[in-house]
């Protein structure tokens, strides 16, 4: 049996605070011209993002003709992707992605930015890939954009030092990384231009490629590919890995 301890649920807490906001990325048109490169989506496709944070990638997906529903389990982001950029086509639902179902199932579901692997347990992860599974039709598209283990490991950095631009300023992030078995856990210090400091604490578990194929065929998605950044063949030592494939069975 699974015991659950408050680092295991880090997410509900790192989201829907601000410091949660520094970390997401408004840069969404890369991630939207991978995808329509990728699935090749036509007008009016419905379109499924698990864990959409702010809304920034919906809303760029949605002005490009598709039909997108957003779901993520912060109030606070849901209530900013609702206030500026919910319309006809791209609505926000406050729920956990892991076990929200949609009543009709979608064209495309997309898992960005790895969104996903947040436990030490495998069976908790696989609730995201279950999910994706259960909100898409059969025959329909899914992406999962996530970290490269390999990457990880062989450059690992135990402190990453970034300046996030803020209010003619600047945040300072310091980022604390240990590997531990197959987790990756961080702890994070934010330091503000007045010199207020907060602190968050995150974890990941990193899955291979290998371990990818496994669990999505145990839920009926098939890897059609699988690519590296800008789309580039995948490589162990490129950041990020991309899966793309389809549904095959229910």
């Amino acid at each position: 049996m699974m015991e659950i301890d408050d680092k295991e649920n880090w997410f509900i807490d790192f989201y829907n605070k601000d410091v949660g906001e520094i970390t997401l990325t408004k840069d969404v048109k890369y991630a939207a011209d991978i995808i329509y490169r990728l699935v090749k989506p036509v007008k009016n496709d419905k379109l499924l993002d698990l864990c959409c944070g702010k809304g920034y990638l919906a809303q760029e997906l949605a002005q490009r003709g598709l039909n997108v529903i957003g779901v993520d389990l912060s109030k606070k982001y849901i209530r900013y992707a609702r206030s500026n950029y919910q319309q006809s086509n791209c609505l926000f639902i406050l729920d956990n992605a892991e076990t929200f179902r949609l009543k009709n199932p979608a064209d495309i579901v997309i898992n960005w930015h790895t969104s996903m692997a947040y436990s030490q347990f495998d069976e908790k992860n696989k609730l995201m890939l279950k999910s994706i599974a259960d909100n898409l039709k059969v025959g329909g598209s899914f992406i999962i954009s996530t970290m490269n283990p390999y990457f990880v490991k062989k450059y690992f950095q135990k402190f990453i030092v970034k300046y996030i631009p803020y209010q003619n300023s600047n945040i300072i992030t310091i980022r604390e990384s240990f590997i531990e078995g197959k987790m990756l856990k961080s702890n994070w210090l934010f330091v503000y231009p007045s010199g207020k400091r907060k602190t968050a604490y995150g974890q990941t578990k990193m899955y291979t490629a290998s371990d990818f194929f496994k669990m999505l065929k145990n839920v009926g998605l098939q890897i059609e590919n699988i690519f590296s950044d800008n789309l580039q063949p995948y490589n162990k030592n490129l950041p990020t890995m991309i899966f793309v494939g389809k549904k095959i069975s229910i």
